[in-house]
C-alpha cells in the first residue's frame, strides 16, 4: 500500500500481512510506557528497572534487552531529555485546564 503526499507517493508505514517487524515496529507503546515512568525517575538505569518489571514479556532476556533499547531509543539525551520534558509539560497543561473545569461544575456553572 502506498501513501501520498501532494504529488509524491510514500511507502506505507503498516507492513504488508506476512512480513516480519523488526523490534523497531512494535516497542511504540512501550516507549510511551517509559516516557510516562521517567517522570519517576532520577536515571536510565533506574528506567530500565522499572520497564524491566513492566513489560509484559515472559523471557528475562527479552524484556532486559527491550529495556535497554527503548531507554536508548527514547532517551538518546539522557533521563531528563525532550521526551521527558514534553510529557511533564503536557501533564501540567491537561491538569490546568482541567481543574478550573471542575471548580466551575462543582459550583454550578458550565465549563467554557
Amino acid at each position: 500500500m502506498e501513501l501520498t503526499l501532494g504529488d509524491q507517493a510514500r511507502a506505507s508505514v503498516e507492513p504488508e500481512t506476512g512480513s516480519k517487524k523488526a523490534i523497531q515496529d512494535v516497542l511504540l507503546a512501550e516507549g510511551l510506557l517509559a516516557v510516562k515512568a521517567s517522570v519517576d525517575c532520577e536515571t536510565l538505569e533506574q528506567l530500565q528497572q522499572v520497564l524491566y518489571t513492566k513489560l509484559g514479556q515472559n523471557s528475562v532476556v527479552t524484556r532486559r534487552r527491550y529495556a535497554q533499547s527503548i531507554a536508548r531509543w527514547f532517551f538518546p539525551d539522557g533521563i531528563d531529555g525532550l521526551l521527558r520534558r514534553v510529557w511533564v509539560i503536557v501533564c501540567a497543561s491537561v491538569v490546568i485546564a482541567y481543574v478550573p473545569t471542575q471548580a466551575r461544575r462543582h459550583r454550578g456553572q458550565r465549563p467554557r
